[in-house]
């Protein structure tokens, strides 16, 4: 072990939901798996998140709609892989559910854009989980919510499994032999600095950009954004990929509602109003459609009515209206 201080099979940079999920496939596949976090807590925005993750149980339709939604610029085998993940997606989590007595449920929603085969989606959900309900919180996140519960679900699975978990541990950059092949990266860990070797790979699994401005400048038509629930996304990844030869795709496309600013200026967050659901244009109509008459979600209650008027407009710095603030993703 040259020159390293650590090795492990494989090495997985960020621990938020797919760094639990691929630390955890990693681990039970039987290899030696270290899971590095930068902060303090575990999570990322995965916590944070409202928790749904898009499936359907008819992959070809879904992969209709991924083709729209990508506009042609992702190759077909990579959505077709997408889609047949969104179909064997509620299976898997319901069994990593059970392992620690979980609740899941699937709940029909349309695509919230409708295109080709926006009416065979749905969301899987972690709507219950008795080991943390009721807490006021859960490592940085408060309240407990869906989203808290997925990740403390995949956690469980990870660390269930024997994956090596280490927080505060910033990763620096990767480290490549003599071919350009990544063979292990430099780290701090608990502010000691560390040379670890990665045997069967890296899997760099760090999140965006959100809280990177220089990076938002420099790939968001729009300009730069104000991230909306953690800070810890800064684009590591990225770069550190980018520095032995990887290329970017997709840098210019991102997701999620329009906000507002606080008016401190200390405040790192920008603030949304959730005074509209979630929606599919042109489908207000959708539970009759589905024969979903009498749910209880937020979004099947919601569409039952017509959308509530706005108590806003959005405009621009010299006050001029810009947009429709209704569709087609109001947050």
């Amino acid at each position: 072990m040259s020159g390293w201080t650590d090795e492990a099979d494989i090495v997985v940079v960020g621990f938020g939901a797919a760094g639990a999920t691929a630390a955890y496939e990693a681990a039970a596949n039987g290899a030696d798996t270290l899971l590095l976090e930068k902060m303090p807590f575990p999570g990322g925005l995965s916590i944070a998140s409202a928790g749904g993750i898009r499936v359907s149980h008819q992959p070809e339709k879904a992969l209709n709609y991924l083709r729209a939604t990508c506009g042609g610029n992702t190759p077909d085998d990579i959505l077709q892989a997408f889609a047949t993940g969104m179909a064997e997606a509620p299976a898997y989590l319901q069994t990593l559910a059970d392992r620690c007595g979980a609740e899941m449920r699937l709940i029909d929603a349309l695509g919230n854009y409708p295109y080709p085969g926006y009416d065979a989606l749905a969301y899987a959900e972690v709507t219950a989980l008795p080991e943390i309900d009721g807490t006021h919180s859960y490592h940085a996140m408060s309240p407990v919510k869906n989203g808290t519960r997925l990740f403390r679900v995949l956690e469980h699975a990870a660390q269930s499994a024997g994956v090596r978990i280490e927080t505060n541990a910033p990763v620096h950059r990767l480290v490549t032999g003599e071919n350009g092949a990544v063979t292990g990266l430099t780290a701090t860990i608990d502010g000691t600095a560390r040379r670890i070797r990665a045997r069967r790979g890296v899997i760099l699994t760090c999140g965006g950009f959100e809280h990177a401005p220089e990076m938002q400048a420099q790939y968001f038509q729009g300009g730069p954004l104000i991230p909306g629930a953690f800070l810890g996304n800064t684009g590591d990844g990225i770069r550190m990929a980018q520095a032995v030869g990887a290329d970017l795709w997709h840098m210019w496309h991102y997701h999620g509602p329009y906000g507002l600013k606080h008016p401190d200026p200390d405040y790192p967050f920008g603030l949304f109003l959730k005074a509209v659901p979630m929606w599919t244009p042109g489908r207000l109509d959708m539970l009759a459609d589905l024969g979903l008459e009498g749910s209880e979600t937020p979004q099947t209650r919601a569409s039952t009515r017509s959308l509530a008027p706005l108590a806003w407009i959005v405009v621009d710095s010299t006050g001029r209206r810009f947009m429709d603030e209704y569709p087609p993703y109001p947050g």
